[in-house]
């Protein structure tokens, strides 16, 4: 982490060390006020520290059990200083559980939204639900559920957060996607074109390809944007093989069907009761 703050700081009043030896000095009173186990914790009178290069100050030192990476993460979160760039969901993961560790107030709600942020939706759904179904976040949880539900469990690979997925979420979700296909199947193979004089072949072609493509490949659902580009992908390849869908209006009755099934699409149930 490239942060200007390091912990270092010379009005410092004890040291907590991990387990590679790092060493962050930091101020007794801004850990207990943030955290009851800090509180404890230091409660407990401490022996000085052996003089390091890292400290010659003879301050008292505790040893803690965590990462100097998930601790980094759990200080800047509880000092006054510029938040800790999370990236990936394996750091996102170990601040939540830190965070609950220490017992610490409010600050999970600071990482709430970074959950559902676009990157992690759109590349790993189903954990966003499943670290959404641990801690009770409702919310988050109903929000993953349609992206997660799009993709499927089979794609879900990390075994230590799948657990936390109980019976009943799963249950939910499964019916989630199941209510979504067939809601979504009827939309694309009952929407009325807009333009009696376009060629019903076309449309006969292009629906069934665009049902493959939306209910069952990963694209599924995953925003109005997406959805919109797999169905001109499909338009496209549909005239390609059996025609054009154009009549004498030309081909803006074929993109007013597409937008107006793709909203559609957009609008179908969302999955507010996937983690009640």
């Amino acid at each position: 982490m490239q942060q200007s703050y390091q912990f270092t700081a010379d009005d410092a009043d004890i040291i907590l060390r991990t387990p590679e030896s790092k060493l962050f000095r930091v101020h007794k009173s801004i850990l207990s006020i943030a955290s009851s186990v800090f509180k404890d914790m230091l409660a407990v009178p401490q022996s000085p520290s052996e003089p390091t290069k890292e400290d010659e100050c003879g301050l008292p030192a505790v040893d803690v059990y965590d990462s100097a990476e998930d601790l980094e993460v759990l200080l800047r979160m509880i000092y006054p200083v510029a938040f800790p760039p999370i990236a990936d969901l394996n750091t996102l993961s170990n601040a939540f559980i830190i965070l609950d560790k220490y017992h610490t107030v409010g600050l999970q709600e600071r990482l709430k939204p970074l959950l559902v942020s676009p990157p992690f939706l759109t590349t790993d759904p189903m954990r966003v639900y499943a670290i959404a179904c641990r801690w009770g976040f409702k919310v988050e949880a109903a929000i993953a559920a349609p992206y997660a539900s799009a993709i499927g469990i089979s794609t879900f690979t990390c075994v230590e957060d799948m657990r936390y997925i109980s019976g009943l979420d799963y249950h939910r979700m499964a019916l989630l996607a199941q209510e979504r296909r067939e809601i979504g199947r009827g939309e694309i193979l009952n929407k009325p074109a807009t333009c009696r004089y376009c060629p019903q072949s076309f449309y006969d072609n292009f629906r069934p390809r665009l049902v493959e493509r939306l209910l069952v490949g990963s694209e599924m659902f995953r925003d109005f944007g997406a959805c919109m580009e797999v169905c001109f992908e499909v338009a496209k390849e549909t005239e390609n093989k059996h025609g054009a869908a154009n009549c004498t209006h030309g081909r803006s009755h074929l993109e007013q069907f597409v937008i107006s099934l793709a909203k559609s699409l957009q609008n179908m149930p969302t999955g507010q009761n996937a983690a009640a």
